[in-house]
């Protein structure tokens, strides 16, 4: 059936909205995916940093608990070395760790807890080794110790420590796994939106060279029915010269 005029017409505008519409939503697709991975990054370096500062007060405390532990089997001061370098940086890495997960409300009690706990074991230790120091009172440092009281607060920062370091790792994970949906849903739109696209780009060709073509052919009628028309007017010319010649 021929293509007329105005349906080359609307096919053409349809094909161009159609791509412009493909075009538009991989373009959409590319922004988001953008936003997506900024978000992701973002994500990403948060719970790194929040990892990193956890594992650090984890080793700060261990270092504490060893100097002191040292210090009261010994008596030696050098033993001491690692509890004060320690002691001086928990104040600053506690106060780093409430900063950076200040912004997440749902752990607050956890990390206010964990504030607590470590400024109670950190005081646990200062006392022994005060007592230890002072003539006659090493024994009532050990007996300190062999209360358990230090015991129960070191393990009970672990735990929350652990707990919070699993969470950030588990954070981690899963930006990444977002990350890696996200991926797929871009390469998705845009394979197909490209399929749209080629679609309708050779659909447009399709109908572009059939309506060409049959205007190529209505041309060449045309100039038969012209060449037809001239001849028959040279004929009816001819045969009426001859017919005014026998009048």
């Amino acid at each position: 059936m021929p293509i007329s005029q105005r349906a080359f017409i609307r096919s053409t505008v349809l094909a161009v909205l159609i791509g412009l519409a493909a075009l538009a939503a991989i373009v959409t697709a590319t922004l988001w995916l953008v936003g997506e991975t900024q978000s992701t990054a973002l994500t990403v370096t948060r719970a790194s940093a929040q990892r990193a500062a956890l594992i650090d007060l984890q080793n700060l405390l261990l270092d504490a608990e060893s100097g002191q532990r040292g210090y009261l089997l010994t008596q030696k001061d050098s033993y001491l070395a690692p509890y004060q370098e320690a002691a001086a940086k928990i104040g600053p890495q506690l106060d780093e760790i409430i900063s950076i997960l200040s912004n997440e409300p749902r752990i607050k009690t956890t990390v206010e807890r964990l504030a607590v706990v470590t400024k109670e074991k950190m005081a646990e230790l200062g006392r022994t080794i005060e007592l230890s120091k002072e003539a006659g009172h090493h024994d009532e440092a050990l007996a300190l110790v062999n209360t358990d009281t230090g015991r129960k607060f070191m393990v009970e920062a672990r735990e929350i420590l652990s707990a919070l370091i699993l969470r950030a790792d588990r954070n981690v994970q899963e930006s990444v796994e977002r990350q890696q949906s996200s991926m797929f849903a871009l390469r998705l739109v845009t394979f197909a939106g490209a399929i749209v696209i080629l679609a309708v780009s050779l659909g447009s060709a399709f109908i572009i060279l059939r309506y060409t073509k049959e205007l190529i052919e209505t041309q060449r009628e045309v100039q038969e029915l012209n060449t037809g028309l001239e001849e028959r007017v040279i004929e009816r010319t001819s045969e009426l010269g001859r017919a005014n010649e026998e009048i």
